[in-house]
């Protein structure tokens, strides 16, 4: 159960890097354009949804194939994407506050 709860954080974490994190924009940005031609596959590239399926079985296989080795970046991982739920609600609470407290 440990395992994949561990996957699924870092499946959610590894698909917002791809897909929402600044530090890769310019090669996300020569990857849209290139896939501009194809509606499909830059639907794809920007759908979180689509894309942690890939990812989820791409850590799926590895976890499996290579059995407890990855694990520990798997739990990184894992680490970073609860963070960053974590402090997207949070945010929100602060948003809130800020918005209340203008009022």
């Amino acid at each position: 159960m440990l395992t994949l709860v561990v996957l699924a954080l870092a499946t959610y974490r590894v698909a917002r890097f791809l897909i929402n994190d600044t530090l890769i924009d310019r090669p996300r940005l020569w990857m849209f354009v290139r896939l501009s031609a194809h509606p499909k596959l830059l639907e794809l590239a920007n759908c979180p949804w689509c894309l942690s399926v890939w990812i989820a079985g791409g850590a799926t296989i590895a976890a499996e194939v290579v059995g407890d080795v990855p694990l520990p970046i798997f739990f990184w991982l894992a680490v970073a994407g609860l963070a960053m739920i974590v402090w997207h609600y949070n945010e929100v609470d602060e948003t809130i506050t800020i918005k209340e407290a203008d009022q």
